[in-house]
């Protein structure tokens, strides 16, 4: 299937017997590793003065995406994958938070939301530029990609951290909890559409679906990330996840009790302890601090 991948197709068994935490032969082993210096071919060079140019040319991130894969080795379990990248924030900007580019291999973003009296101007901008641009590069990676590599989708989270600042958020929560739960609930709904959009592209050119946790999964897979919630307490954390309606996944990755709130509201009714103490059963592959209830709920959840 995969030019850069020829064994793909054991990998992807054993993949799948990683989902129903079964082995065939050996466990899913994954590692980055590029070829001797002297065997990689030039990556290309853009034209662009400036580092937003560079990010935002589609063909251009297509073709650096297939000599960069093209330049490793793909042993193991690791796959050859692909997404189209405009930084961790970018899911906040289809809000209106402007985004900042430079080449360290990041961008990051300016809060908007300055006082919860506007918070019903904060609305998802279906026809973002930033959102359009993200179908454009998907679209260029699944073509330049096609026979040689995965083209994966990419989101983001840490949302409602963006739009208002990490810090202003963490005291959110304490004088604002009715605000916050209100906006998540509203974000998550979002989230899911603009998932969709990508995971219905992805499908429909005959991708199997996979993100920046390079697993695989013929459904609906994703592990959004989170890093706000490591600036809170265990109990807080469950006040602000475990209210949400659940809306299924087919493949939520089981984690530890740190897991990032998004995933744990997703996961349909999976729900890690951080209150339990681990499983006397052994873990789940990456989740060693499930609770045995978790573990049957996460079984369900395909």
């Amino acid at each position: 299937m995969l030019s850069l991948k020829p064994d793909y197709e054991e990998t992807r068994q054993r993949i799948e017997a990683f989902w129903e935490r079964q082995l065939l032969d050996r466990p899913v082993v994954q590692f980055t590793l590029y070829k001797p210096e002297a065997e990689r071919r030039p990556l290309p060079v853009s034209g662009h003065t400036t580092p937003a140019g560079r990010w935002l040319d589609a063909e251009y991130q297509a073709e650096w995406a297939l000599a960069n894969l093209s330049n490793q080795l793909f042993l193991g379990d690791t796959l050859p994958i692909a997404w189209p990248n405009l930084g961790p924030d970018v899911f906040a900007s289809f809000y209106g938070c402007p985004l900042e580019f430079d080449d360290s291999g990041t961008s990051w973003s300016r809060p908007i939301l300055d006082d919860w009296s506007r918070m019903d101007e904060v609305r998802l901008d279906r026809g973002h530029p930033f959102l359009r641009r993200l179908v454009e590069m998907s679209d260029a990676l699944l073509e330049v990609g096609r026979g040689h590599f995965l083209t994966d989708l990419h989101p983001g989270g840490d949302c409602l951290a963006a739009l208002r600042g990490p810090q202003n958020l963490a005291l959110d929560l304490l004088d604002h909890p009715a605000e916050v739960k209100a906006l998540l609930a509203r974000v998550e709904a979002d989230f899911f559409e603009v998932y969709d959009l990508f995971y219905r592209r992805l499908r429909a050119a005959g991708m199997p679906i996979t993100t920046w946790t390079p697993l695989l999964s013929e459904g609906r897979y994703y592990l959004p990330s989170n890093d706000f919630s490591i600036l809170i307490g265990p109990q807080m954390f469950a006040d602000f996840s475990r209210h949400h309606p659940s809306v299924p996944l087919s493949r939520p990755l089981p984690l530890s009790p740190g897991c990032t709130w998004s995933t744990c509201w997703r996961s349909r009714n999976w729900t890690p302890s951080s209150s339990s103490p681990p499983s006397a059963t052994p873990p789940l592959p990456g989740g060693a601090g499930c609770t045995a209830a978790s573990r049957r709920r996460a079984k369900g959840c395909r």
